[in-house]
């Protein structure tokens, strides 16, 4: 649930995704549920695959991704950071 709120809080800004299958996707995050599927808009493909040129807004599949690129925020940073520490202090707990 760490990630899926971190990028929960991110919705809006801009992210690249680098799929399993080598395609590399940026845009404007639109929406996460909590499977890590992802909803992008204002979609650009970095990467050259005729036919996906034209599309402006894609849902991606959590399975399907490699990786996922932000900006670089302190805040959130902070954030995911703190939030490992006590999921880390928690998990020791039980």
């Amino acid at each position: 649930m760490l990630f899926y709120e971190f990028f929960r809080s991110s919705i809006g800004s801009r992210v690249s995704v680098m799929l399993k299958a080598g395609v590399y996707v940026s845009g404007r995050l639109g929406g996460i549920d909590p499977y890590l599927n992802l909803s992008l808009l204002d979609v650009r493909i970095l990467s050259s695959h005729p036919g996906l040129s034209s599309i402006s807004v894609c849902s991606i599949r959590g399975s399907s991704i490699k990786y996922i690129l932000v900006d670089k925020d302190a805040k959130l940073l902070q954030g995911v950071n703190a939030g490992s520490r006590l999921r880390m202090i928690l998990d020791k707990c039980y």
